[in-house]
């Protein structure tokens, strides 16, 4: 390690405990699925498509797109553990 590097940390989420990072995820992922539900109710409004049966297959996958698009715009760092 560097001297301006920090020592990695390891979380741990312990059966029926859920802590701050994940909470953190859960809100990023229902606020994406809110996006995508959003722009398939605007699309629907403003074009006047009907998705009819496929509605809730376009609402996933254009939440899958949002998140797409969210982790281009945002830095994101993942701990990898030592093998």
């Amino acid at each position: 390690m560097g001297r301006h590097e920090k020592e990695p940390v390891t979380l741990v989420s312990e059966p029926g405990k859920i802590i701050g990072l994940e909470w953190k995820k859960i809100g990023k992922g229902a606020i994406m699925a809110g996006i995508g539900s959003g722009l398939t109710y605007a699309v629907q409004e403003m074009g006047q498509v009907d998705f009819g049966d496929w509605q809730v297959v376009v609402a996933a996958g254009l939440a899958i797109l949002s998140n797409i698009v969210h982790k281009l715009f945002y830095k994101t760092e993942y701990l990898k553990e030592r093998v």
